[in-house]
């Protein structure tokens, strides 16, 4: 992306972007509470959210907030899930346009209990994370992400939370980022241990890269 921000409100303190569409990015604006995207030319459009809509609300975006939004990932349908570090939730932007309409977004919550922080898996409308930060889609179409205060990645898929990767897995101490690869090996940050882990599917967590 090139150029500078052409919009009325700046963008202030964003933390992770994903790719969307030919020569946009998605990013979450923590302290916007702002879902945004921004094109090559460097404009500035926010889709939901906004410094004046700092909640918890579902509905349509243009109505919906957000609470320090801290991870975005697009899914091949277009679907933008979010992490919401402070609410404890994952929630998703889910496109209502009809061809030719103006791009306008649903709001909904994927899993979490809003508010409330923990570990627990199960039913998605029951289960608890403790500051989700980073999310991704994987190939069947459900969405892992990084529980930090947890330790751990959880997957969400049919409506259930499940734990992929289990806190002290492999020595992981405090994930912050991952990355998928196309044969669905889960990548992972660990500031904890100044490490870069990998997951292979099916398989257990390993170090690749380690600082000293």
């Amino acid at each position: 992306v090139t150029g500078v921000q052409t919009c009325a409100l700046p963008i202030y303190k964003p933390i992770r972007l994903a790719p969307f569409g030919e020569g946009r990015i998605v990013i979450a604006d923590i302290n916007n509470h702002a879902i945004r995207i921004v094109d090559r030319e460097g404009r500035v459009t926010t889709i939901s959210g906004g410094p004046d809509r700092k909640g918890i609300q579902d509905g349509p975006g243009a109505e919906a907030k957000f609470d320090s939004p801290h991870g975005v990932a697009v899914s091949p349908e277009g679907v933008i899930a979010v992490a919401g570090a402070s609410s404890h939730l994952v929630r998703l932007m889910t496109p209502v346009n009809q061809p030719g309409e103006p791009q306008r977004y649903e709001v909904s919550t994927a899993a979490g209990v809003p508010g409330a922080n923990g570990m627990m898996d199960g039913p998605a409308a029951e289960a608890m994370f403790n500051s989700p930060h980073a999310v991704a889609w994987d190939c069947e179409g459900g969405i892992l992400l990084v529980d930090i205060g947890n330790a751990s990645v959880r997957r969400i898929a049919d409506g259930v939370v499940t734990t992929a990767v289990k806190p002290g897995e492999g020595g992981m101490a405090m994930p912050i980022d991952m990355s998928l690869t196309n044969q669905g090996d889960i990548l992972l940050a660990d500031a904890g241990n100044n490490s870069i882990l990998r997951r292979p599917a099916g398989g257990e967590v390993h170090t690749v890269a380690m600082s000293g």
